[in-house]
């Protein structure tokens, strides 16, 4: 009896223990959130960022060489290096070029190949036959006293038969404005003989290779028919002996070039602008003006003529649909 009240007081006390810790536990109730606290992302909304970096630079385009040209240049010099080999005296040319040199150059039909040094040049056909050597001192003069003489191509004739060659010495030759130093040698490009034009001073081909247009003394103009050999000679007056920068016009009829007075780079004078008309044999000034002179660079179409002022690099245009001709910006 006793032990059966033992056990039913300690059940007792249990419960009691249970029920208490329930109480003590009792976790409370969360607090709800308010509307107006919660962050909301419209829908289909998007983030823009703000780049702090230095964006990078546009790039540019650059030239690039025609790949016509890169392959003549690439033409050019593979044969060169063939013919070396076949020709060994050749090498000699190295010392003063070396791959894709100027002293190394073909004709525009490729049929031909030069070798050169300034004052001496050899010729070859592309299929390795040499044509024939040229000196300075043989088609100007061994006699001369001029010893910095030079050799370059003025025109190879669109028929295959001739090569044009300037002889030059000093500063003069078919360049810039008036050299009165160079004269012309045709090469057969058969044979590999040359002779002697006769032409001197400054000159100029037509784009058609009907006529050459020269001045080899002062105050004199020539104009020669490459086909008959006919020439007509013209006089401009004694103030303008010095001619140059010949242009032909876009029908291959009319040239403008420039003359000026003997020391015309350290005198006050004028300066000339001559119009030349082969098919109506005329030679006329078309524009004067006080030095420094203009030189006309390309005809942009019939009636106007791009011209260059020297000493600058201010261009202009002379019109020749007005009477007379004005220069104007």
């Amino acid at each position: 009896m006793k032990l059966k009240n033992l056990l039913t007081t300690v059940l007792a006390l249990l419960i009691a223990a249970c029920t208490s810790s329930q109480l003590v536990t009792d976790v409370p109730s969360p607090v709800p959130l308010l509307k107006n606290t919660v962050t909301e992302i419209a829908p289909h909304s998007t983030l823009t960022l703000i780049s702090t970096k230095t964006p990078f630079p546009k790039i540019q385009p650059t030239n690039t060489i025609p790949i016509a040209t890169l392959n003549v240049i690439a033409t050019t010099d593979a044969l060169r290096l063939k013919l070396i080999s076949q020709f060994p005296d050749l090498d000699q040319y190295n010392t003063f070029c070396t791959s894709y040199c100027s002293g190394t150059g073909m004709s525009p039909n490729g049929e031909w190949i030069y070798f050169s040094n300034g004052s001496v040049m050899e010729l070859f056909h592309a299929d390795g036959r040499r044509v024939g050597k040229y000196s300075f001192y043989d088609l100007y003069g061994s006699g001369s006293e001029f010893h910095d003489g030079y050799l370059s191509p003025v025109l190879w004739s669109r028929d295959g038969r001739y090569l044009y060659l300037a002889i030059s010495f000093g500063e003069g030759g078919p360049g810039p404005y008036f050299g009165y130093k160079a004269s012309l040698a045709r090469v057969n490009l058969e044979n590999g003989t040359w002779k002697d034009t006769g032409i001197s001073g400054v000159f100029s081909f037509s784009p058609t290779e009907t006529h050459i247009i020269y001045s080899t003394n002062i105050t004199e103009i020539r104009v020669r028919d490459l086909h008959t050999g006919e020439e007509v000679v013209y006089f401009a007056p004694t103030v303008y002996p010095y001619f140059g920068e010949f242009v032909w016009s876009p029908d291959h009829e009319k040239v403008i070039f420039v003359g000026v007075p003997e020391n015309w780079d350290v005198i006050e004078g004028t300066f000339a602008l001559f119009m030349f008309d082969i098919e109506n044999h005329s030679m006329t000034i078309v524009y004067e003006n006080a030095l420094p002179f203009y030189y006309p660079l390309r005809w942009i179409d019939e009636s106007q003529v791009l011209l260059k002022k020297d000493l600058g690099d201010e261009e202009l245009i002379l019109d020749l649909s007005i009477t007379p001709p004005a220069v104007h910006p």
